[in-house]
């Protein structure tokens, strides 16, 4: 992945979380389905593959895996940087208690 800011990172992990939530929504969808007595259960069946969508969310949940671990360690990295460059005793100390 290309360097990209916070809020970037932030909007992709919107949009991946947005898709996995409608892959969800369709597996909810197809799992319980209405179909009246006359009707024959092969035409109004949902079309669904488990196997299929399950590798899908797996993808989508190492995506998302990927990007947070890169955002927790660009936060501390951050905070490493602030904290060696500080020089005042008490924002060292504010810093360090805020870990």
């Amino acid at each position: 992945m290309a360097q990209i800011t916070s809020t970037m990172a932030a909007k992709h992990l919107k949009k991946l979380n947005d898709q996995r939530d409608s892959l969800l929504s369709m597996e909810r969808k197809a799992k319980v389905f209405t179909a009246a007595i006359q009707e024959d259960l092969e035409t109004v069946r949902p079309v669904y593959d488990y196997a299929t969508t399950q590798k899908e969310l797996t993808v989508l949940d190492m995506k998302m895996d990927a990007i947070e671990k890169k955002v927790i360690l660009l936060v501390t990295n951050v905070i490493n940087y602030l904290f060696r460059r500080c020089s005042d005793c008490y924002c060292k100390y504010k810093i360090s208690s805020a870990l």
